[in-house]
């Protein structure tokens, strides 16, 4: 009998929008940086669209511009607004530790799978009351490798040794689900984030509450 098949479920949480909300802290850092590249936004704009997209799809559109160096620079710039303190910015989705809490005595393996750069998601990690349910921070890389979500989850999917029909993927927007999908594997989408309900079309089960979670994927696993 294969490891594989004797691995525990894999659960893959993201990060912004499913365990925390950081919107203050990144939208912070995105005026900051866009101001430093000379672009003006209305002091309402709704940046909501860029929680859990790539950064540079981010700067693509604010800059208009598909040139590589700039691109890297918008990303550079952001990033050192980022860490010198916006990151820790962000509170912890109310019923989502006791649903990690919860998996985890079921017997379930929780590691993070988030588009952020996975050395900004450790600390982040670090800092917060939830880091010792996570067996693993899966993130992207600084030069932008892993930074789709697809590619993401099939490197998790093989660094964990972790059949696609014993994983699910957790998010609130249609990347996290989109991705999971391109993978085999079941997407769940949560509404409590940041995502719209439309963006789950190819979600395998879309949740309200954190608390709905365990119950959710215990049936996943068992019909796979």
């Amino acid at each position: 009998m294969s490891s594989t098949i004797l691995t525990q479920p894999l659960v893959m949480f993201d990060l912004d929008g499913t365990i925390i909300d950081s919107q203050s802290g990144i939208v912070s850092s995105l005026r900051g940086s866009l101001i430093e590249l000379g672009v003006e936004v209305e002091d309402n704009h709704d940046f909501t669209w860029c929680i859990g997209s790539s950064l540079w799809d981010i700067y693509k559109h604010y800059l208009d511009t598909s040139d590589g160096q700039r691109l890297d620079y918008a990303v550079a710039l952001y990033r050192e607004i980022y860490r010198s303190g916006p990151m820790f910015d962000y509170h912890v989705y109310d019923g989502i530790e006791w649903a990690m809490a919860e998996l985890v005595n079921r017997g379930y393996r929780l590691v993070l799978a988030t588009a952020k750069a996975r050395e900004y998601a450790a600390h982040v990690v670090a800092s917060s009351s939830f880091a010792s349910m996570l067996h693993h921070v899966y993130g992207s890389e600084l030069d932008g490798t892993n930074v789709h979500k697809a590619d993401l989850i099939a490197h998790v999917l093989r660094s964990e040794d972790v059949a696609p029909e014993r994983a699910v993927m957790i998010g609130d927007r249609h990347h996290d689900v989109d991705g999971a999908a391109a993978n085999r594997v079941a997407g769940i989408g949560v509404t409590y984030g940041y995502g719209l309900p439309q963006e789950f079309t190819a979600a395998y089960a879309v949740v309200d509450h954190p608390h709905d979670l365990p119950d959710v994927i215990a049936s996943i696993i068992a019909s796979s």
